[in-house]
């Protein structure tokens, strides 16, 4: 092919043929869709959070380690929960990608994750403001 490339653009599939036609189709929201943030996956993140979010305990809980970071004890005596709650409810804000995990000195710490609270509020602002 000569070194001209013609590109037109599409909705969603991407297709090259540079080599035999010297054209591409490319995609534009292909590049929403590699990195996963449709609308759909969005709302669906979103809406997960807010389930957690909406739950008293994990609403304390986040509260709790956005002062430092805990790990499953302290959040126990603090909190006057069960052990088995406490994995209940860490298990439900990691999946929700609230919370990180970080192991410190034998131990697993449990760390709030601003950036997925930024991402959130990022959210909302493109969805409602």
């Amino acid at each position: 092919y000569d070194d001209e490339v013609t590109i037109y653009p599409t909705i969603i599939q991407p297709v090259i043929m540079i080599a035999l036609t010297g054209s591409a189709y490319y995609g534009l929201l292909v590049d929403s869709i590699i990195r996963g943030d449709s609308y759909e996956s969005r709302k669906n993140t979103m809406l997960m959070q807010f389930k957690v979010l909406s739950d008293n305990s994990k609403f304390t809980i986040l509260r709790s380690i956005k002062e430092e970071p805990k790990y499953s004890t302290q959040l126990v005596e603090e909190l006057h929960l069960s052990a088995s709650t406490i994995s209940h409810h860490m298990s439900a804000l990691v999946n929700a990608n609230l919370v990180s995990i970080e192991k410190m000195k034998g131990k697993v710490y449990f760390k709030i994750k601003e950036e997925s609270f930024m991402e959130l509020e990022k959210g909302l602002r493109e969805l409602f403001l």
